[in-house]
C-alpha cells in the first residue's frame, strides 16, 4: 500500500491503493539435477515493460490469468 503520509507529514489525498498481484515460482527436483527457469503469473496479458521484448529472451516464463494465482 502507497504510504498515506509524505516527506513533510501531511495526508496525502486521492491515493488509492495498488491492489497489484503477481505470483513467482522456483521448481527443482529434490536433487537438483533438473532446474526450471523462474516463472511469473499475473494479470496482465502482456506487461508493459516488456512491449519490445519476449519473457524468453529474459529468461523467465510469464503467464496471466485472472487472479495471478497458480490454478490448475
Amino acid at each position: 500500500a502507497p504510504p498515506d503520509q509524505g516527506i513533510v507529514l501531511k495526508q496525502m489525498l486521492g491515493k488509492k491503493s495498488n491492489k497489484f498481484c503477481i505470483t513467482v515460482g522456483f521448481m527443482c527436483n529434490a536433487t537438483e539435477t533438473e532446474k526450471w527457469p523462474i516463472f511469473y503469473i499475473g494479470k496482465l496479458k502482456q506487461p508493459y515493460c516488456f512491449t519490445n521484448r519476449s519473457t524468453a529472451d529474459c529468461g523467465f516464463w510469464y503467464h496471466n490469468n485472472k487472479t495471478a494465482w497458480m490454478d490448475p
